[in-house]
């Protein structure tokens, strides 16, 4: 819902109802990866940073973390969590472009 919020251009009311459903215990994944979406486009990228930390990812969610922690220029968080991703999928080209993107 707070995805269409903001698509609809109404980003103080996307905030508010992000702002609710933090506060809500155990987020179903789905939302979280949409309330991070949310709040990612309006610049809290450690809140939604905050919303993958506390739950269990796949590797998706984890490449998305990296991508919050570049665009919140947290360089060496990015590297780290990439650089974990690397020794488990070492041939995966999407986490190498990545890092890349990170060390330059």
């Amino acid at each position: 819902m707070a995805g269409l919020y903001a698509g609809a251009g109404d980003r103080p009311k996307a905030l508010d109802l992000a702002d609710r459903l933090m506060a809500r215990p155990l987020l179903k994944p789905e939302v979280r990866r949409e309330l991070a979406g949310v709040l990612s486009a309006a610049g809290r990228f450690k809140d939604a940073i905050a919303l993958f930390d506390a739950a269990t990812l796949d590797t998706a969610d984890r490449v998305r973390l990296a991508e919050l922690h570049l665009a919140a220029n947290d360089f060496p968080a990015a590297e780290r969590r990439l650089r974990e991703l690397l020794r488990e999928r070492p041939k995966d080209l999407q986490v190498r472009l990545l890092l890349a993107d990170v060390l330059i």
